[in-house]
């Protein structure tokens, strides 16, 4: 409340028990502002590949240019004979050659039985009859034929087995090329091993880092929720306005104490005379104050 020049200040003061915590508080948080930002972890973030984990990159590598890619080149042929048919079986010279041993006893065979048909004529006296003609011509016929069933059956039962041979091929081309890459895969998988422990210890690394970096500021939070939550009553204090300032209050204020002063003045000089004297007293001191 004021009046002319003066004011009266209300001020309100935490607890005389919790100003020194709410002090040390910001004082602290004022040092780790001043401190700067927190430090980037200052190591490695990923481990290093191992060295069997590169080895087995550099074979898989040899496998694909190499191994891998022979099997890959070999396969395409190996469509082509499939498709090509027997046309690849008449330029087979290991067929060829099967059956002419195939046919080799059937042709001494036919001959021994020309041999014979011609001693058989001679000795009737039938050399280079019609007769003689006719047996050999059935002797070479019966040979034409069996020859011709074996080769048929050979060349047959070959490109059977050709095919089977060539889809059996295809069929484990997946199985060969895998296995091809099996050492390689085998290498890289354990030295992705090596490299993930590695990789594990770098994060313990960066945790216990990142955890320190941050304790401090942790640890005020934790502080300020404790000292600064929870507001104990404090201290109110209420200052009132200079009378120097403030001349009306201050003749108000004096008169008020001088009439109160003459009347009781006036109320103790009449005590005396009883009653009616303290009522006479009390207008002696009314008017005295006026």
């Amino acid at each position: 409340m004021s009046g002319g020049g003066g004011s009266t200040v209300q001020k309100a003061e935490p607890s005389d028990i919790q100003a020194p915590y709410l002090s040390n508080m910001y004082s602290s948080a004022q040092q780790l502002y001043d401190a700067g930002p927190m430090q980037f972890y200052p190591n490695r973030l990923t481990a290093l590949p191992s060295a069997e984990q590169l080895q087995g990159e550099d074979l898989a590598r040899l496998t694909a240019l190499g191994g891998q890619s022979t099997i890959a080149g070999a396969a395409i042929p190996a469509a082509q004979f499939q498709l090509a048919g027997p046309a690849n079986l008449m330029n087979n010279p290991y067929l060829a050659g099967a059956t002419e041993a195939a046919l080799r006893p059937l042709f001494t065979q036919t001959q021994g039985l020309l041999q014979q048909a011609r001693r058989d004529a001679t000795g009737a006296g039938q050399l280079g009859s019609d007769r003689q003609a006719i047996l050999e011509g059935n002797v070479i016929g019966n040979y034409l034929q069996r020859a011709g069933d074996v080769t048929a059956q050979m060349y047959g039962q070959a490109y059977q087995d050709a095919l089977k041979t060539q889809t059996a091929a295809l069929s484990q081309l997946p199985t060969v090329m895998s296995s091809v890459m099996t050492p390689s895969q085998s290498l890289m998988q354990l030295g992705g091993l090596e490299t993930q422990r590695a990789q594990q210890a770098i994060n313990d690394a960066r945790a216990r880092f990142e955890f320190e970096q941050q304790a401090p500021q942790v640890a005020l939070q934790n502080y300020a929720n404790i000292v600064g939550t929870n507001m104990l009553p404090g201290t109110q204090t209420t200052t009132a306005g200079d009378p120097l300032l403030d001349p009306a209050g201050a003749l108000v204020g004096g008169g008020a104490g001088y009439l109160g002063g003459s009347m009781v003045a006036g109320a103790t000089a009449g005590s005396t005379l009883g009653v009616p004297g303290m009522v006479a007293g009390a207008i002696i001191g009314g008017l005295l104050a006026g």
